[in-house]
């Protein structure tokens, strides 16, 4: 589990600004995106003691987004590409609210990249070489080891379908790889829809029960799914990832908690339990996800109130 501590909307702002100078530098113009009415909104709202809930939400919805663009700053300032900027260019467009997609006009593949690049960030924090190219939503070099990274963000309750069309595309991803290095995949699934249909914010009375929502939602993920990872599994996917980013709200001035939570479960080659657990790339897996959970908090320990 990887949860940003409390933090105030000032302080969301300010990270916000920062954001987007960077946005800015890469010569993108936002003054016509959804984040400068997130900014506007943010600012209107840091001095007001009590939100009508209604508009506790839609602050909280707001600084939500903004979060995951600050997120996408602190992992990804430092690295120049041209692939990286195009997706920037396309991460501002989209509604303003993720309730008011339509998938069939396309208004989604704003926050489907959005999250294609949390993931590279999470990773980047995490110690790993981060790049992007035409062959995969994220690549992630680690010594000898090449890794496929494709993300879905699937709103319906389809998630056979989607685990699928992601494993075709990381077959596709090995048949297609030419460097001398190992290549293996990892399928990230987001279920921020799936938790909050038409919201990015829980609205709770303290950071605990927050977290155990989303807790009993990732494991309620993995123990209604499991089944289906193996069911096609290549020996070069390694794993399923089960990824929950949110705003849980604390109400007023109690502040956010933005909650970046995986439940990321080793795809073993065997059901054999005693021999999975003996499994080196079980070993390295958990590795992983100690480096990504360790690379946030480290990020954000600043943020601590």
């Amino acid at each position: 589990m990887t949860t940003v501590p409390v933090i105030r909307r000032a302080s969301i702002s300010r990270d916000l600004d920062q954001a987007l100078n960077w946005v800015q530098s890469l010569g993108l113009d936002y003054s016509q995106s959804r984040f400068l009415r997130y900014k506007n909104e943010l600012k209107l709202q840091e001095g007001i003691l009590y939100l009508p809930p209604t508009a506790e939400r839609e602050g909280s919805d707001s600084a939500y987004e903004c979060s995951d663009l600050i997120f996408i700053h602190k992992g990804l300032s430092g690295l120049k590409s041209p692939i990286l900027k195009r997706k920037l260019k396309a991460l501002l467009k989209g509604p303003k609210h993720s309730s008011d997609e339509k998938p069939a006009g396309g208004s989604h593949q704003a926050r489907d990249i959005s999250l294609e690049l949390v993931i590279a960030s999470h990773f980047a924090l995490g110690g790993f070489d981060v790049e992007f190219s035409n062959d995969a939503d994220v690549i992630v070099r680690d010594g000898n080891t090449t890794f496929y990274i494709e993300c879905k963000r699937p709103s319906g309750r389809n998630i056979e379908g989607t685990i699928d069309e992601i494993y075709h595309q990381l077959r596709r991803r090995y048949k297609g790889h030419k460097s001398d290095t190992q290549a293996r995949g990892l399928a990230v699934i987001s279920l921020t829809k799936r938790l909050i249909p038409d919201s990015e914010t829980l609205l709770v009375n303290s950071p605990q029960e927050g977290i155990t929502a989303i807790s009993q939602i990732l494991q309620s993920f993995q123990d209604d799914t499991l089944k289906l990872w193996h069911k096609n599994l290549h020996h070069q996917t390694m794993a399923v990832i089960g990824y929950v980013s949110i705003a849980i709200s604390l109400g007023g001035r109690r502040g956010l908690m933005m909650n970046r939570q995986f439940s990321g479960r080793y795809v073993s080659r065997t059901r054999k339990t005693d021999l999975a657990e003996k499994d080196p790339d079980r070993v390295y897996f958990n590795h992983i996800v100690s480096r990504l959970n360790q690379g946030v908090l480290s990020a954000f320990a600043s943020k601590h109130e």
